[in-house]
């Protein structure tokens, strides 16, 4: 059987709206990204802020207080500090969501591949990330 042939005589009003679907899905698409992005910055952002600065309040107590541990405890922390770290609670770097992360992290939740390294933290940012989805 042979394949249906592409219809030649489409109007300029089919081939508008034609056009018009092309370019307004992949913009629509954009727009659903930069919200999810904005809202996953607004969830997850002040979370992360203020875990960043308790870790910095615990390094200054830590530091402070550094000098009088005995050796066998430093190295017992140290042990523990070694065993205890994990890729995916890395709060090292300041900013994981800021825009772009936030922005890559949307598509990666509307296209079913998965989180990745970035994950929601906060509740809040989870339900969002299950209803977003």
């Amino acid at each position: 059987m042979p394949a249906p042939e592409a219809k030649e005589n489409t109007t300029p009003q089919e081939k508008r709206k034609l056009l018009i679907r092309a370019a307004v899905l992949p913009l629509l698409l954009c727009i659903h990204i930069t919200c999810g992005a904005f809202i996953f910055i607004w969830l997850e952002g002040k979370a992360e802020e203020e875990e960043i600065e308790s870790l910095k309040n615990q390094r200054i107590h830590f530091m402070h207080h550094a000098e009088k541990l005995p050796e066998d405890k430093i190295q017992r922390l140290t042990e523990l500090i070694a065993g205890g770290c994990s890729k995916d609670h890395d709060v090292s770097k300041a900013g994981a969501w800021g825009f772009w992360n936030s922005f890559a992290f949307s598509f990666t939740v509307i296209s079913t591949i998965g989180y990745g390294v970035v994950a929601p933290h906060d509740d809040h940012g989870r339900w969002f990330c299950i209803l977003y989805a």
